[in-house]
């Protein structure tokens, strides 16, 4: 069972792979977050500056604004939101180099929902806000 308390987190999920998106979407809201959603960088960046938001899940490859750039510009105003990364084998940036960055994490696609949670949850469960009272 989760130690996360789902309906407390705020999230918004960036990818430009639209099946893709409406999928983790529906995975979190089933959860009980909140969940916004950004086909690229540009309209994740608008997203971020209407609403808060806990945490990024971003693909590094997306069209106007990728993913690095989108962490350069949460950075510069959101420093202590975790972006965690999603990307294929043929990626322009290891782990290593994504942390370096500022990102929480980096899941290589293909990657199972257990393996996103599990990510989200370590990077989730340092702040009180988020833990699941028994």
């Amino acid at each position: 069972m989760s130690q996360i308390n789902w309906p407390e987190v705020n999230i918004l999920v960036a990818e430009d792979e639209e099946d893709l998106r409406e999928i983790l979407v529906n995975v979190f809201e089933c959860e009980g977050s909140k969940v916004h959603s950004a086909k690229d960088g540009v309209e994740a960046v608008e997203i971020m500056k209407k609403h808060p938001i806990d945490v990024v899940i971003s693909d590094i490859r997306m069209p106007k604004c990728d993913g690095i750039q989108l962490l350069e510009k949460i950075r510069a105003k959101n420093p202590d939101v975790p972006i965690v990364f999603l990307a294929t084998g043929f990626s322009d940036i290891n782990e290593k180099q994504a942390k370096e960055k500022g990102a929480a994490s980096l899941i290589y696609k293909p990657y199972t929902i257990q393996d996103l949670f599990a990510v989200l949850e370590e990077n989730l469960s340092h702040n009180e806000k988020f833990i699941r009272v028994s």
